[in-house]
């Protein structure tokens, strides 16, 4: 199996079978564009890089995930005509995007785990809001956190 989807996979089931509640986490290739598919909210993995090199004759593996959260945004109202504007609803999403990170966090058992036997946690970003567009054109919130893992010696 390539590298960076066996990765993905193990993240995957390590994460959904350590978080409670589970946070259904799943591998995508693309973020959704159907705000009906979100509508509650879903996490989802996306593999973003697959690096290798060698450096003074060993090699070493870098590969990069993202984990995002989408959820489609509520109906326009009077108070919120602007999605955009919605601000209880977009704090709100930030909050369970930030529960992601605990894993990562200093302690966390993804960050002091081997996951897959061989690959391990090299750094993890703050939850990034990325495509604004996705509000706009797609009424769809969404999030994202950068991972990345090494390995050396494969």
């Amino acid at each position: 199996m390539v590298p960076v989807i066996q990765l993905a996979n193990a993240l995957i089931a390590l994460i959904n079978g350590n978080l409670s509640p589970s946070p259904n986490l799943i591998r995508r290739y693309m973020p959704y564009y159907d705000a009906a598919q979100v509508k509650d909210g879903k996490w989802f993995v996306v593999v973003s890089a697959d690096e290798a090199k060698q450096i003074n004759k060993v090699d070493s593996s870098k590969l990069s995930i993202d984990i995002g959260y989408q959820r489609g945004l509520p109906p326009t109202s009077k108070d919120y005509a602007d999605p955009t504007e919605n601000l209880p609803f977009l704090d709100a999403c930030m909050e369970v995007v930030e529960t992601m990170l605990v894993p990562f966090a200093e302690g966390g058992f993804v960050r002091d785990s081997s996951i897959a036997n061989r690959w391990v946690l090299r750094d993890a970003t703050r939850p990034l809001l990325y495509v604004p567009s996705m509000l706009l054109e797609y009424q769809i919130f969404t999030s994202v956190i950068k991972l990345e893992f090494f390995d050396e010696g494969i």
